[in-house]
C-alpha cells in the first residue's frame, strides 16, 4: 500500500473528515516518525510494529562492475521489526457477513498471516501459470504425435528396398 492508497482508505472509513485533513494527518504521522528516526529514537506502533535505526560500521565493498575494492562509509539505516502479537483474520468483510449465517475469525501472529499471503501469492501465480501455458502444452503435445508420425512414415517409406539411403532419395524414388 502506498502513501495515497492508505490517505483514500483512511478517508473513506472517517466520512466524517475531509480529505484534505486525512492527509494532513497521514504526513504529520509520517513526518514524526522520519524525525525521530532521524534524531536515533525507536518508534512503536503497536499491534503493527516498531522503526528503528541500525548502525553499519565502515567497511571494505566492491564495486560491482569493475571488481575494484572500494571504502563504503558508517551510516545509519533505518530498521523495522514487525509485531509478533496476533492480528484477528476475518473469512468475509463485516458487509458481507450478515449476508452469511456465520463469519469464523482467527488469531494469528503477524509473521504467520505474512507468510501465509506469500504462500497463498505463489500458489495462485504457479496455478495461474499452469492455466495459461495449457495451449502450449497441447500444442507441444500435438507437434509430438505429428512428428511420430512422421517418422513411422519415413519408416515405411523407406523399406526394405532403400536401406543405407537418404530419406530425400527415398522418398523421391517412392514417388516415381
Amino acid at each position: 500500500m502506498i502513501r495515497s492508497e492508505l490517505i483514500q482508505k483512511i478517508a473513506d472509513e472517517n466520512p466524517h473528515l475531509y480529505q484534505r485533513d486525512v492527509e494532513r494527518i497521514v504526513n504529520t504521522i509520517f513526518n514524526e516518525i522520519t524525525d525521530a528516526l532521524a534524531e536515533g529514537n525507536r518508534v512503536e506502533l503497536r499491534g503493527f510494529g516498531a522503526f528503528s535505526v541500525k548502525k553499519r560500521d565502515a567497511r571494505t565493498g566492491r564495486n560491482p562492475r569493475t571488481g575494484e575494492s572500494v571504502h563504503v562509509e558508517e551510516k545509519n539505516v533505518p530498521f523495522f521489526k514487525a509485531n509478533r502479537g496476533a492480528v484477528t483474520l476475518r473469512v468475509l468483510p463485516d458487509e458481507l457477513a450478515g449476508f452469511a449465517a456465520l463469519n469464523p475469525t482467527y488469531d494469528l501472529p503477524l509473521f504467520i498471516v505474512i507468510f501465509g499471503g506469500i504462500l497463498m501469492g505463489l500458489i495462485v501465480g504457479f496455478i495461474w501459470e499452469w492455466i495459461r501455458e495449457a495451449g502450449e502444452r497441447a500444442a507441444a503435445a500435438r507437434q509430438a504425435r505429428e512428428l511420430a508420425s512422421l517418422r513411422a512414415e519415413i519408416k515405411r517409406l523407406k523399406g526394405e528396398r532403400h536401406q543405407g539411403k537418404d530419406e530425400v532419395l527415398a522418398l523421391l524414388d517412392q514417388a516415381s
